[in-house]
């Protein structure tokens, strides 16, 4: 026997033998035709393909959470405020921070990048901060602005408030302003 063999399908040792496996492959398929339209299968079929549309819609909307991406016809507004609550959930998720943790936000029309991050304050504190953190469009430079300091708690009750979001749009504007003015752009 040659490599591979094994995993080959064996054929039936004789003409009738294979005739009838013929035979009851062609009334299996024939069956399952039959009952496509039978209304279990069909309602079974459904809620399968129901399940699955839900699971891709759900991978893609945490996909575009994750990466700071603005679904089409989302204004700013709710991007932002999305991508706070799912920050927030994220944050209540990890429990305590020894690091940084960041949340891309939607690209300014600009082209340069917008964090949020959260993370300790230096030793002998025991708050956190939450800071936007604006890129250059080259990525060659950051300006930041604190939002808040406080709890972990704290800075997740303010992610998920409604009134975040305006607040970290204002911030946004306000530091493209100041990074422009640094660059020299629109003087």
């Amino acid at each position: 026997m040659s490599r591979g063999d094994e995993n080959k399908p064996k054929l039936p040792a004789t003409r009738d033998a294979f005739k009838r496996q013929t035979e009851q492959v062609a009334r299996n398929i024939l069956d399952a035709l039959d009952r496509y339209d039978d209304p279990d299968v069909a309602a079974a079929r459904e809620q399968r393909e129901a399940a699955r549309d839900a699971h891709t819609i759900s991978t893609i909307e945490k996909f575009y959470l994750e990466t700071g991406q603005r679904d089409d016809g989302d204004s700013l507004q709710t991007s932002v405020a999305k991508m706070s609550a799912y920050f927030a959930a994220k944050l209540e998720a990890a429990g305590s921070l020894t690091g940084e943790l960041t949340q891309p936000l939607p690209q300014r029309d600009t082209g340069a990048r917008v964090e949020l991050e959260v993370g300790k304050l230096p030793a002998g504190d025991t708050r956190h901060y939450l800071q936007l953190v604006l890129y250059t469009p080259e990525g060659k430079g950051t300006t930041s602005q604190f939002l808040r300091r406080g709890s972990l708690g704290e800075l997740i009750a303010f992610l998920r408030e409604p009134p975040a979001a305006n607040e970290i749009i204002a911030a946004i504007d306000d530091l493209e302003t100041h990074q422009r003015h640094v660059r020299g752009i629109g003087r």
